[in-house]
């Protein structure tokens, strides 16, 4: 159920690579954007220069990602909070993610837990067919439930299944969502019984899966990503005592 765990282990590889550092006179640009709108600017030609600085500033975000500076990312978006662009909102919430798994006192954690979790439910009401979202929904909706204690956690289990499901449903190539569903899978299959017991008083059906729909995960990210998180996947398969055959040749195939 710790999916924030499995988060901060993975999502470190969800990352686009691109060599293109977006100029300063961009970032001005940009800026000049919350006082002039769209429609203000009159021709064809502005606009697409509106979506070419846009595309910029996104890409220097992915490449702070990559480079795992995770506050300047936040710096970086953070005066564009407020807009209604959702490849913005859930770059944002990633990064409040990574920053909250970083040393820094409790407070300011859970602030950028709340703030993350914000974030992620305007990106959701603005466009639900956006697999990232999902994705980031899913993870907060388990980070954020967790502060209000196990009963709310446990509460929330269908509800990251399910968002899960919608995100690889939109984008079936995306190793790290995969790879959580199978973690899903395995702490549900693992759960200690005093959540269990909780589990079975809030629901008439409790979530239930087993340890080899876990590994269905766990191949299908290998599949889509060979050598996918490696060392992470030998633990799961070995924790969870997988003997098929198809859980030994994941198990023990490659260096």
């Amino acid at each position: 159920m710790f999916l924030t765990y499995f988060a901060d282990t993975v999502n470190g590889m969800d990352r686009n690579y691109r060599p293109f550092i977006m100029p300063v006179t961009w970032l001005s640009f940009i800026a000049s954007l919350q006082v002039t709108s769209v429609k203000d600017l009159g021709d064809t030609e502005k606009i697409l220069s509106v979506k070419e600085a846009t595309e910029n500033l996104i890409t220097e975000a992915d490449d702070l990602f990559s480079e795992n500076k995770y506050k300047e990312l936040y710096e970086l978006l953070y005066p564009y909070k407020e807009s209604n662009d959702v490849e913005i909102l859930w770059r944002l919430s990633r990064a409040l993610h990574h920053m909250s798994k970083q040393q820094c006192h409790n407070e300011e954690k859970k602030r950028y837990v709340f703030e993350g979790y914000d974030l992620i439910v305007k990106a959701l009401q603005l466009n639900d067919s956006h697999y990232a979202v999902h994705k980031w929904y899913a993870i907060f909706l388990d980070t954020r439930a967790a502060y209000d204690g196990i009963k709310a956690r446990v509460t929330q289990l269908p509800n990251v299944k399910n968002h899960l499901l919608q995100a690889v449903e939109l984008n079936p190539k995306d190793a790290t969502t995969l790879y959580i569903l199978g973690y899903w899978c395995y702490n549900i299959s693992s759960m200690p019984w005093y959540q269990r017991k909780i589990a079975s008083a809030i629901f008439a059906t409790p979530p239930t899966s087993s340890f080899e729909e876990a590994l269905v995960y766990f191949c299908k990210a290998e599949e889509v990503d060979p050598n996918f998180y490696r060392k992470g996947r030998r633990w799961f398969c070995s924790r969870a005592s997988l003997s098929t055959s198809t859980g030994t040749a994941l198990l023990y195939s490659g260096p």
